[in-house]
């Protein structure tokens, strides 16, 4: 079969007789230079798509795989769907060579993984995550923490591997172009609680918690304040807030460090809560650069948000806002709700709360008013005892309900709380 070269379209034309070093007549496509270049006037597809070999070897394929002329020098189908690839490649070229992973121009988004050649790349938002590294190894770590009046002991074993790839982790994102800060701000702060990675430390914490509760008798209301209790025992990372460090920690080094701020202890926080099927999410304050807990269950919900608040950077209650803030903040502004997890278990005792925080701050208009009464008048020996006694329950009953350390070193929690009013508490 005698192939006529002048019958075929123009890139294979092109292909054929660059390979064969005879650019053809007429074969000269209109070009606008780039890059400054006004010299160059080979064949424009074939000096962007291929070389010499390349050209050659594709030029045969074409012809072998069934450039199969008739009278009218017409191409069969498949010959033409290779024809529009090629084609497709030379426009999407902007060089001697195509790298489909390199987006033109300034990119707004990055791109994780390249698309079918002569497309754009299929964009992918892409978040903090754990990459292991170094040697297995694994270090013990024990937290000891004041719950009901006793202490409890939590021991975990750290994978040295997971908590050095948090520590190099990118705490960078790249996103859609479309997606607005609240969506960016819930995919990151999801990916920070439950990176795989760090799975088996929380399932391993949360065990270790779970035991506790299930050797104290606890219901699903005290194991909140069981969890909660454990976290806020953590020390505050103040040297941390004196740097003005905004990167947050993952789960895992919080747990290695044994320290950590606001967001560091509230995503901690809401990873155990959420594997242990309670409904929980991050409270984000961005512009006071807050965050806490929030869980859901009936009672006096933060603001317009369907939670109730958790503090996670000192003791106290579950459902209670406290009134001062370890790094001095004062929340205003309304938050960002990040949902985590899929449970469905929430927290039933609010109301109790909010009966011990009446009762707190009734405490000192209680004490003025006895403090006025007995000074309006000569008290007996037996009244004047009976008003001691008072004064002295109501300056305990600061310490004693604000959850803070007493002079017995007990941290008292809800039901302590409630007994003591129950007890103590004269002006209830």
């Amino acid at each position: 079969m005698v192939l006529d070269i002048a019958s075929l379209p123009t890139t294979a034309r092109c292909l054929l007789s660059e390979a064969l070093g005879d650019p053809p007549t007429g074969a000269i496509l209109d070009h606008t230079p780039q890059h400054g270049s006004s010299t160059d006037k080979r064949p424009t597809g074939c000096r962007r798509a291929f070389g010499c070999l390349a050209s050659l070897l594709l030029a045969l394929t074409l012809v072998a795989a069934g450039f199969r002329l008739g009278a009218s020098g017409e191409l069969t189908g498949f010959a033409r769907v290779l024809e529009g690839a090629l084609r497709s490649t030379q426009a999407t070229g902007t060089g001697d060579s195509f790298d489909p992973t390199e987006p033109r121009g300034e990119p707004k988004i990055a791109y994780e993984a390249p698309g079918k050649l002569g497309e754009p790349p299929a964009p992918r938002s892409r978040y903090p995550h754990i990459e292991p590294s170094g040697d297995t190894d694994t270090s013990t770590h024990t937290y000891d923490f004041r719950f009901e009046g006793h202490t409890r002991r939590v021991t975990v074993e750290v994978d040295q591997r997971v908590l050095r790839g948090a520590r190099d982790s990118e705490h960078v994102i790249s996103f859609e172009a479309d997606e607005s800060e609240a969506e960016r701000d819930a995919a990151y702060y999801r990916f920070m609680a439950q990176d795989a990675e760090q799975a088996p430390l929380i399932a391993a914490a949360a065990k270790e918690l779970r035991e506790i509760a299930r050797r104290e008798g606890l219901d699903d209301d005290r194991y909140v304040e069981l969890i909660a209790k454990f976290v806020q025992s953590i020390p505050y990372d103040y040297a941390k807030l004196r740097s003005a460090d905004l990167q947050d920690r993952f789960p895992v080094e919080t747990l290695a460090e044994n320290t950590g701020v606001c967001g560091d202890k509230s995503i901690l926080m809401a990873a155990l809560l959420a594997h242990e099927g309670y409904d929980v999410a991050l409270l984000l304050f961005r512009p006071e650069a807050h965050m806490s807990v929030g869980i859901k269950g009936p009672g006096d919900h933060y603001g317009d948000t369907d939670y109730l608040f958790i503090e996670s950077t000192k003791p106290g209650y579950v459902s209670e806002v406290p009134a001062n803030f370890v790094s001095g903040v004062e929340l205003k502004s309304d938050p960002v709700v990040v949902p985590l997890g899929d449970g469905g278990k929430r927290y039933g005792s609010a109301s109790d709360v909010a009966r011990i925080l009446q009762v707190r701050a009734g405490a000192r208009p209680a004490y003025e008013r006895l403090y006025a009464r007995a000074s309006a008048r000569v008290l007996t020996a037996s009244e004047a005892a009976s008003v001691n006694r008072k004064i002295r329950i109501t300056d305990a009953s600061q310490a004693r309900l604000q959850v803070i350390e007493d002079q017995e070193k007990k941290y008292l929690d809800r039901r302590p709380a409630l007994r003591w009013i129950k007890e103590k508490a004269w002006w209830d």
